[in-house]
């Protein structure tokens, strides 16, 4: 087998795109970089399943986020000798996030990929919190785009009014840029102190105060309001529900992923299954948008086309396709038993979706233990399913 991306560990490049790896390569790269994942071509697989082509979803993923860090250099630069950005710095930002909002509505995708954990830089985090942000709300622009011409909605179709995503994407931009250049938690290896603490509780506040009125009132609640619990419990203000602006709540699920998954010392980066599972299944989930949750829980992807999945069974199972209706339910072929050795041909399992054999569990991941995920109770009931075709009365209920 050969590798299929170059291998990365946080700023070091480990080894080359198509570097042919025998067996004495794989186990020190497991002794050296237990948790690393590696992204392989296996020939033999590859002729006898079909894989999922994800190419075009990395493509836009990637072009957003470089896009990002170079709107937020711009920004950098327009801060330089003031805390406020004129009118004019914000147009010319104004003009990059609406490229980007081009992009994606040219560019449309079904499932959103993001970066590896392992780069300890704020932008690859902010990047990440910003691109999937822009998925979600074009996720929500398409319903109500949707609904506005159906004809169950004929009769109010002049009053459902499609979301701007410049101004989500303008507070998506800014709703930490009175945190840029502390990078507190980032590359500090101690606890923060109270001061700091008290600092990144009104940072959304503080946030808000940078950017100069043009941007709009949209833009400025959802930065004040984008780390507001949808149960009350969140901050600065304690809002719940339907008082905490969409696109904040939008915000709220974008960032929380990321930050989730980013590796920080005051936030070790957990495996992006357990935080999709804690989001959408676990003690999180009453923190986040119920109808926004549904979007982010099939469109999110916390497993790459090639995942090696260590199974209940003993053997490996390797994912072929993402998860349709739920990013912890993808397709899977069995592919390697009990020793990790390639299982021949003709005795290959699968594809099928992880839900579909209930016996058959994951139990671990990149060295994460999956247990708890895949218990013995399933990862959703089907009554909790919500396809595309209940949004309208979802959405009629939550968004009138």
């Amino acid at each position: 087998m050969r590798l299929a991306k170059t291998l990365v560990a946080g700023s070091e490049t480990i080894l080359p795109k198509d570097k042919a790896l025998n067996r004495k390569d794989i186990i020190s790269l497991r002794s050296r970089f237990p948790t690393l994942q590696v992204a392989v071509e296996d020939e033999r697989l590859d002729e006898e399943v079909s894989f999922q082509d994800d190419t075009h979803e990395a493509n836009v993923s990637t072009y957003v986020r470089k896009h990002f860090t170079n709107t937020v250099h711009d920004a950098h630069r327009a801060l330089e000798t003031t805390n406020t950005l004129r009118g004019t710095d914000l147009r010319v930002l104004e003009s990059a996030v609406a490229e980007i909002i081009r992009f994606l509505h040219e560019n449309p995708v079904k499932w959103a990929l993001l970066a590896d954990n392992s780069d300890l830089r704020a932008t690859a985090h902010a990047g990440n919190s910003f691109y999937l942000a822009m998925v979600l709300g074009e996720a929500v622009r398409s319903y109500f785009v949707s609904a506005s011409l159906s004809p169950r909605n004929k009769q109010r179709s002049n009053s459902i009014r499609t979301p701007d995503l410049s101004k989500l994407g303008i507070a998506a931009l800014f709703m930490d840029v009175s945190l840029w250049g502390h990078d507190l938690g980032v590359s500090d290896d101690r606890p923060l102190t109270d001061a700091e603490r008290y600092f990144l509780t009104n940072h959304p506040l503080a946030s808000a105060k940078i950017l100069p009125s043009e941007a709009g009132p949209l833009a400025f609640e959802a930065i004040i309001n984008h780390h507001e619990n949808f149960n009350g419990t969140g901050y600065p203000r304690q809002l719940s529900e339907s008082s905490v602006p969409l696109f904040a709540r939008i915000l709220r699920i974008a960032d929380a992923y990321s930050t989730a998954t980013s590796w920080r010392q005051q936030n070790k980066a957990r495996c992006p299954v357990i935080a999709h599972w804690e989001m959408t299944c676990g003690r999180y989930e009453e923190f986040f948008d119920p109808i926004l949750l549904k979007i982010f829980q099939s469109v999110v992807q916390p497993y790459p086309i090639g995942a090696k999945l260590r199974l209940n069974c003993g053997r490996h199972g390797v994912v072929v396709r993402h998860g349709q209706i739920h990013g912890l339910l993808p397709e899977i072929i069995i592919a390697f038993d009990e020793d990790n050795e390639p299982l021949p041909a003709k005795k290959l399992q699968g594809p099928y979706r992880l839900d579909s054999h209930p016996e058959i569990r994951v139990i671990s991941y990149a060295g994460t233990d999956l247990s708890l995920v895949y218990g013995d109770q399933p990862v959703f009931t089907e009554e909790e399913i919500h396809r595309p075709c209940d949004f309208d009365t979802m959405f009629d209920s939550h968004y009138p």
